[in-house]
């Protein structure tokens, strides 16, 4: 009996203790469930159609992980791409307030220009107090914030140098850049700051900046470029007779109409013929802002989380344009993002496949040393064996009587003189 309990003792032991990590997980479980869910204000400039929003909200989701983590995110889109006259904006004022006068924010997470702006000037008003974090908002200054309290987030700046940069490595036969924006004020925004980016590059190559031209003269003057010329986009939403297009549209345009490489500025330019550049990315603004926010849900102050300049950007190239114009992959950023590219085994098990190669090599490598270590013992018995027979015919050839005594006398063996002799 005491050695059934000796045995089953251990047994007994990590029973329980299984039993009460359950217990444990199912009490946290319980509390998680229990709690009261913390809600999140998501507040996009422009309407939920748009690739930019839809990246951000997908980016939200991802980084926040809302199910997991008891949250609630609510999700508003003030579509203001198409309607940002001030009754509107009293409008959407008026909405929010009779929507949200009951509901309790622990956190406003804020994308691009108008929502920040919006939230400047009413967040006091409709969620006092409630922190904010922002992305996507172009030429931030600090000022900005000032009279504000609790805001914290990550600026949108586009980086035209790092592009052209890249696109000069790739085609260094350039000789013309062209650089398209259009003529809405975010456009000639975009335009001046480009400009003195590129500044540095003057002596290298043609900088020429399209004037505000129809689609029609635009496609025109795209199609007339020269082989050593680029095209550089930045951000063209409307044409000079008012035509209004998404960003996606712009991009597979111009590519259609273009025989020399496109470059861009922003993601979603990119996967309709346009080669790629150091972008915006609305899925990477979105990320770098919901992390801010979970800095804040984790207790830290908004308001002492500096304003972010960088980090938010990514250097992504559509493999086909790559192939298209004959771009090696080695010579791009080595932070590079490729989409569009062919699926492979090999890089989706990359880890995998060399850890099997490895331990495959490992049992290769022990099967020889093996088989080494076997032939030498082989070879070894041979040569004992070979000694052992030449031995045995040398005793037993000598005409002198031999033998093999124990240390007790017994006699072990004796060759064949000593049988003759004694028999």
């Amino acid at each position: 009996m005491t050695l059934l309990r000796q045995r089953f003792n251990p047994l007994i032991i990590l029973l329980t203790g299984l039993l009460l990590v359950l217990c444990l997980s199912s009490s946290a479980l319980a509390d998680h469930t229990n709690k009261a869910p913390r809600h999140i204000l998501l507040l996009n400039s422009y309407h939920q159609s748009m690739t930019w929003v839809s990246k951000i909200v997908q980016a939200v989701n991802d980084e926040l992980q809302p199910d997991r983590n008891n949250l609630v995110v609510h999700i508003e889109n003030m579509d203001t791409k198409r309607f940002h006259d001030p009754e509107y904006l009293q409008s959407l004022y008026r909405y929010y307030q009779q929507k949200y006068r009951q509901t309790k924010f622990e956190l406003i997470l804020s994308s691009d220009n108008n929502a920040f702006d919006f939230l400047r000037q009413h967040r006091d008003e409709l969620f006092p107090g409630v922190p904010v974090a922002f992305c996507g908002v172009n030429f931030f200054k600090q000022e900005q914030l000032t009279g504000h309290t609790n805001f914290t987030g990550v600026e949108e700046v586009f980086d035209a140098a790092a592009t052209l940069r890249t696109a000069l490595k790739n085609h260094p036969e350039t000789r013309e850049v062209l650089i398209i924006n259009d003529y809405l004020k975010t456009g000639r925004a975009w335009e001046k700051t480009i400009r003195q980016q590129l500044a540095p590059f003057a002596q290298r190559v043609k900088l020429n900046y399209v004037n505000n031209l129809s689609l029609t003269e635009l496609e025109q003057q795209i199609a007339c470029l020269p082989a050593d010329s680029i095209l550089l986009l930045g951000v063209y939403f409307s044409d000079r007779e008012g035509r209004y297009l998404t960003y996606e549209r712009v991009g597979a345009m111009l590519a259609r109409f273009s025989k020399v490489p496109v470059y861009c500025l922003l993601e979603f330019n990119i996967g309709t013929g346009v080669v790629g550049g150091n972008v915006i990315s609305g899925y990477y603004q979105g990320r770098t802002m919901a992390k801010l926010g979970k800095r804040i849900l984790q207790g830290e102050t908004a308001g002492q989380i500096p304003v972010l300049h960088k980090g938010a950007n990514r250097n992504i190239f559509d493999f086909k344009q790559l192939q298209r114009f004959n771009i090696n992959p080695a010579q791009l950023p080595s932070d590079h993002i490729i989409i569009n590219q062919p699926y492979s085994i090999y890089q989706e098990y990359l880890g995998i496949i060399w850890v099997t190669i490895g331990f495959i090599s490992l049992l290769l490598l022990t099967i020889i040393a093996l088989l080494l270590s076997n032939t030498r013992r082989r070879k070894a018995e041979f040569k004992l064996s070979n000694s052992e027979q030449k031995l045995r015919g040398l005793f037993d050839q000598a005409f002198e009587m031999m033998g093999l005594l124990a240390p007790d006398g017994i006699l072990l063996d004796a060759n064949q003189s000593a049988l003759e002799l004694i028999g």
